[in-house]
């Protein structure tokens, strides 16, 4: 056999091998990649649509769920995205220095926003003007600014844990050629989109419209058509704090499966095929929840109404950080005993060590050296010892 010939038949194999995958995800229970949502779906978060005028904005919603519009401002998804102006940064940040072979990195605010300084060893030097920083903070922000046709991103992050720079993680750590080579990546505008389109309420195909942050409508698509529904119907803010199925014209999560329910928050996070055709292994994975809590016993292979990403974290407020908050979720199907649960049919076994701090144990946090931040593994399981990380 010929080595075309050899290369054609991997070619083959390889159609065919996407060709079952596709068809094994033909159904609602079947997780999908986040790209097969975008090609089906009319909307789905992070899908950029032609016209904005769909959109009415977050403060729109605020009309009718004032409550949950002014929890969720307070979290971290609100402010996973900003101008890099006065207050994007901490004062941390802007003391911070980063050397990188013979560069030497400073930060400082400027009239228009926040100025990096690059100066080579020679004493050569070049400014520029970042326009946006990504990450709300709580695991580091990287920087983004546009430079003709495309972006460029920083050669580093600032990271909290070590409240300082490092390397950009997934970036190339070799000392740049140039001078100007050292002040950035250059982006190309598809990528960038796929950046801003997991940080922002919605953006515009061309990048012309982008709102800070993730929003109402980067979950529960674009809002106007609801808005004006629910405004002939005369819905009053009493009624709107109440869970409603009534329109059709937005996306309410609690009508979908839990496969559905877990891609959607994948869209962002990933989904589980999304991390399979990445490539991820090992403690990599513990990056992406969707991917891990699947691989989890109870989920099953459809999954459980309780045991999907909202049982757990509320989307509408900050994230929380205190172990106990999450024992009512635990508690919920594993009876004690002196908690039996409501559900007698399903059941779980009770805990024969503790009642407090599940998560703790059987979610435990696996460091990522690069990122500089234990993640919390969500494969739901009994960790026993030291074991190796389950992939």
């Amino acid at each position: 056999m010929s080595r075309f010939a050899a290369w054609l038949m991997v070619l083959v194999a390889f159609a065919l091998g996407l060709a079952v995958i596709g068809e094994a995800n033909n159904t609602a229970d079947q997780p999908h990649t986040t790209q097969e949502h975008l090609r089906s779906a009319a909307w789905w978060p992070t899908k950029q649509l032609p016209d904005q005028s769909v959109y009415a904005g977050s403060a729109a919603c605020a009309r009718c769920h004032a409550d949950l519009y002014a929890t969720q401002q307070q979290s971290q998804m609100a402010h996973t995205l900003k101008h890099a102006g006065q207050g994007a940064v901490t004062p941390g940040e802007l003391h911070a220095t980063y050397q990188l072979g013979d560069y030497h990195y400073t930060l400082s605010t400027g009239k228009s926003g926040l100025l990096m300084h690059v100066a080579d060893a020679h004493g050569a030097r070049t400014d520029a003007e970042m326009q946006w920083v990504f990450g709300s903070g709580d695991v580091g922000q990287s920087f983004l600014w546009q430079q003709g046709d495309g972006f460029r991103e920083s050669r580093f992050n600032y990271f909290a844990q070590l409240q300082t720079f490092a390397a950009t993680p997934g970036r190339l750590h070799g000392t740049p050629l140039s001078l100007d080579g050292a002040v950035g990546r250059p982006i190309a505008s598809f990528e960038a989109k796929t950046c801003f389109a997991c940080h922002t309420n919605n953006i515009s195909a061309d990048l012309t419209t982008i709102t800070p942050g993730i929003g109402c409508e980067s979950c529960h698509g674009p809002g106007r058509a609801h808005m004006q529904a629910m405004e002939q119907r005369g819905a009053t803010n009493a009624a709107a704090s109440k869970p409603q199925h009534l329109d059709a014209h937005i996306l309410n999560p609690d009508d979908m499966t839990p496969v559905q329910q877990v891609d959607l928050c994948g869209s962002c996070h990933s989904t589980s095929w999304d991390v399979r055709l990445m490539g991820a292994v090992g403690v990599q994975t513990v990056r992406f929840p969707a991917y891990r809590l699947q691989k989890s016993h109870c989920w099953g292979t459809k999954g459980d109404a309780r045991l999907v990403c909202t049982s757990c974290h509320d989307p509408h407020a900050p994230l929380e950080k205190n172990d106990v908050a999450y024992d009512a979720a635990c508690l919920a199907c594993h009876t004690t005993k002196d908690r039996p649960v409501k559900d007698v049919a399903h059941a779980a076994n009770a805990c024969p060590v503790a009642t407090s701090k599940c998560v703790s144990c059987h979610m435990p946090k696996n460091e990522l050296p690069e990122m500089h931040y234990a993640f919390t593994d969500h494969n739901i399981r009994i960790v026993r010892g030291t074991s190796a990380f389950p992939d």
